[in-house]
């Protein structure tokens, strides 16, 4: 899922962030960075909801009509039969409902690798969590309340650019990790390479015969000595 392009709103703010010494004022922040934000996480929340919901409504509908077509299989195929025979002398393959029910779960199962993949669900709540977060944070810091009681005015706008984008820094890094993990989950898991088991005896003795032995060098004594005997 990607982010939406930034509006007049946000390219007006990087200008001003832009110029060489240029100074926002916090009314400046909260109208577009702060509410910005808000706004595109209510917009994304309410979308992946109503992708959710419509995933969900279609998987429960389909998996009705698989015991619906197993139980009504003996009455469709008479009442078909009967008006295939009198348009086009032709009936109807007695595996029609097990063909019906093998393609209904075939829809079923890849409705779900979809809603596996793209995750509706989890991302419905977790822009509805940040955009109540941000809705607070601006509250708190409008009412001076919770951080922001009993601080200067300069160090609670300080606090409060913080405190949004930490939320924001933390969404993009659930973000990535959630897509990761859901593609490694749906996609097939490379195999392992086999490792070979090893004997250690028989490791311990292949080592001893690749040691060289070196032959034993008689001194010059040794060797008289064996000589006069």
């Amino acid at each position: 899922m990607s982010r939406d392009k930034p509006g007049a709103a946000a390219k007006l703010l990087a200008d001003k962030v832009a110029e060489p010494g240029a100074k926002i004022d916090i009314r400046h922040y909260i109208q577009q960075r702060l509410r910005y934000q808000q706004h595109w996480y209510e917009r994304q929340a309410s979308k992946n909801k109503r992708s959710f919901m419509r995933i969900q409504s279609i998987i429960i509908f389909l998996s009705l009509l698989i015991p619906m077509v197993v139980v009504t299989e003996p009455i469709v195929t008479l009442f078909l039969n009967e008006w295939m025979l009198a348009y086009s002398q032709m009936e109807l393959p007695m595996s029609w409902a097990s063909i019906a029910t093998a393609l209904l779960s075939s829809l079923i199962a890849m409705l779900a690798g979809m809603e596996k993949l793209r995750q509706p669900q989890t991302h419905w709540f977790n822009y509805r969590a940040n955009e109540e977060t941000l809705k607070k944070e601006e509250w708190m810091f409008r009412l001076r309340v919770g951080a922001y009681a009993n601080l200067p005015l300069q160090r609670a706008e300080r606090l409060l650019v913080e405190r949004v984008e930490g939320v924001i820094s933390s969404d993009i890094a659930r973000f990535v990790q959630n897509e990761y993990n859901a593609v490694e989950e749906v996609l097939p898991k490379k195999a392992k390479a086999p490792q070979l088991r090893t004997n250690p005896a028989k490791t311990r003795s292949a080592g001893h015969a690749k040691q060289k032995v070196e032959p034993k060098i008689l001194r010059p004594a040794t060797t008289v000595r064996k000589l006069r005997a």
